[in-house]
């Protein structure tokens, strides 16, 4: 017997489990063996050639079977294998983004408190938003003034 660590978006196909059992020889016949107690499975793993999809990566023993034998890959009893899901995903957005320098003058950093003067280049309504998104981090923004020349 092997142990199989089923990632999230399968676990669905084995009632919720996190770990199941398979008795198999090597890589294939353990994706069999999954299929045949959970139906459905093969297919989210396997393309319609029965090869591994390319964003389903399997580790033996925290071994990539990539660089082992692939799907021919020997199994023996309580080895751990693991399938997991490639992570992707976002989406295109067609926008340019204005680059906003930033140079830190002046800093004092404590153990529980720091301040910091910070110069700002660019855009200013980037600059702005920039500013924006460090006061929501919960960082407090003293008055800024625009237009400094030392």
């Amino acid at each position: 017997m092997v142990k199989v660590r089923i990632p999230t978006p399968l676990r669905p196909l084995t009632g919720g489990k996190n770990e199941v059992e398979a008795t198999a020889s090597d890589i294939q016949s353990m994706i069999e063996s999954l299929n045949g107690q959970f139906p459905g499975l093969k297919d989210r793993v396997c393309d319609d050639k029965g090869e591994i999809r390319r964003f389903v990566n399997i580790y033996l023993n925290e071994e990539d079977i990539r660089f082992l034998q692939g799907k021919d890959t020997p199994l023996k009893d309580g080895d751990e294998i693991s399938i997991v899901p490639a992570i992707a995903g976002g989406c295109q957005i067609n926008r340019e983004f204005t680059k906003v320098d930033t140079n830190i003058r002046r800093a004092d950093v404590r153990e529980k408190t720091g301040w910091m003067d910070v110069e700002f280049a660019g855009d200013p309504a980037e600059i702005e938003r920039a500013i924006d998104g460090i006061r929501k981090k919960g960082v407090i923004v003293d008055p800024i003034e625009l237009n400094v020349v030392e």
